[in-house]
């Protein structure tokens, strides 16, 4: 039994040595993958707790690896309150990584979001109202029109440096705002948010 038991705790601390020598990149990886699978399994508080261990680790020296990670991550997370009705924290959760999605995607999450929320008719009476007020932001990047709705929200867009030009180089605020409006109520985007799509 003695040399069973030593046994035992010889495999024990081998095991634990192992996982402590794991590099912490990997370890928030596999958070990841749990997370998912969790998820699937729709055990989304199990999901969300993998998730937060994911959020704190290590992802090495790599910036894209981190980035990636945390892409990954709030994406999930922002699937996770989707699937819950909690579309205020679906949003927010993807606005803490929208610079790294691709933005068509993203657009399309936040704009579902709003839909199930409000509903069509109220976002589309929201959008009406509000776009003679969009900001736009041609000094730093990522240039934006800021949309303010009448409830206190806001949706962002990223403009295209090469569609947008226009816009980004005009010194008139009137003229970006004009020429933005004009442009996005003819957009898939636009379509989209008043439930024309």
């Amino acid at each position: 039994m003695k040399i069973l038991g030593k046994f035992a705790l010889l495999l024990l601390l081998f095991t634990l040595g192992i996982q402590a020598c794991k590099p912490s990149y990997e370890i928030g990886y596999e958070q990841i993958e749990k997370a998912e699978l969790k998820y699937s399994e729709g055990n989304y508080k199990s999901a969300l707790r993998h998730l937060k261990r994911a959020e704190r680790a290590n992802y090495g020296f790599c910036g894209t690896a981190w980035v990636g990670a945390h892409i990954t991550i709030h994406e999930l997370r922002a699937r996770i309150f989707f699937d819950q009705e909690e579309y205020r924290l679906a949003r927010v959760s993807l606005s803490a990584c929208s610079q790294g999605l691709a933005m068509n995607r993203v657009d399309t999450f936040f704009i579902r979001s709003y839909q199930m929320e409000f509903g069509k008719d109220s976002l589309r009476a929201m959008m009406d109202t509000s776009l003679a007020n969009v900001q736009i932001n041609n000094q730093n990047y990522p240039f934006t029109a800021r949309l303010p709705l009448s409830n206190g929200d806001t949706l962002n867009f990223v403009l295209d440096l090469i569609r947008d030009q226009d816009i980004i180089q005009s010194n008139l605020e009137e003229e970006r705002v004009a020429l933005w409006a004009s442009r996005f109520k003819a957009t898939d985007k636009y379509a989209m948010l008043i439930g024309k799509l």
